[in-house]
């Protein structure tokens, strides 16, 4: 029989140099030897990166040096478990996320949230396996992430969450405890504020678990 040429899996993730100036579609196409569907698929996935940060658009120009990353998708994905489901509907789904599991695609790779999802849905049999990202939590936080199935349902909740009308709590220990039973974290992380309310759920010996409001979405801003 024949050898089967041109059948070969495509990697989990490309890692190119720009050699000219050229669009990113384009280059991916030429030089990372994929289709154009797959590379448009991993770029409005967000798993596109140019000179380290994230791309969402294909025609960006890139110049000679530029350094390309594309994760194109992941091996070993372990499904997420039906026990993390805690909402489901035709326009909404919220899980529970587990710590380790990235909100969106990042330079650590691995599989991000609405793959998972994604692979879930069709774990569940649902028809539409849609899964679009609305919020992000921390790649070391576990807890409520609210995805859209559908575009409408991603419109409508990405502007409750960009007019601040959805209420965010998180639960932390920390040591040791505060000396007040609330108080407010008015800040900084770079140049951007970062303003968090606080209370004391319970005390513990050396501790205390604590609810924190964040009224601003910086990156760690709870921890910090």
């Amino acid at each position: 029989m024949p050898e089967r040429r041109g059948l070969k899996r495509p990697p989990a993730r490309l890692r190119l140099l720009a050699d000219r100036e050229e669009p990113l579609l384009g280059f991916l196409v030429r030089r990372g030897g994929v289709s154009e569907e797959l590379a448009r698929a991993a770029i409005a996935r967000g798993g596109a990166f140019v000179r380290g940060k994230r791309v969402r658009t294909p025609a960006i120009e890139l110049h000679a040096g530029d350094r390309v990353e594309l994760a194109l998708q992941a091996r070993g994905v372990s499904p997420l478990g039906r026990e993390r489901v805690l909402h489901i509907d035709d326009q909404v789904l919220a899980v529970d996320k587990p710590a380790g599991v990235a909100a969106q695609q990042d330079l650590a790779g691995g599989p991000a949230l609405p793959d998972l999802c994604s692979a879930l849905l069709r774990e569940l049999g649902e028809e539409q396996a849609q899964a679009l990202l609305v919020h992000r939590l921390d790649r070391g936080t576990t807890g409520v992430t609210v995805l859209a199935r559908t575009q409408r349902a991603q419109s409508a909740l990405l502007l409750e969450f960009r007019g601040h009308r959805v209420r965010k709590e998180y639960r932390a220990l920390v040591s040791p405890p505060p000396r007040g039973d609330e108080g407010v974290e008015d800040s900084s992380i770079g140049s951007r504020p970062a303003l968090t309310r606080w209370g004391v759920v319970e005390r513990y010996a050396g501790g205390a678990l604590i609810a924190a409001f964040p009224e601003t979405g910086r990156t760690h801003q709870i921890r910090l």
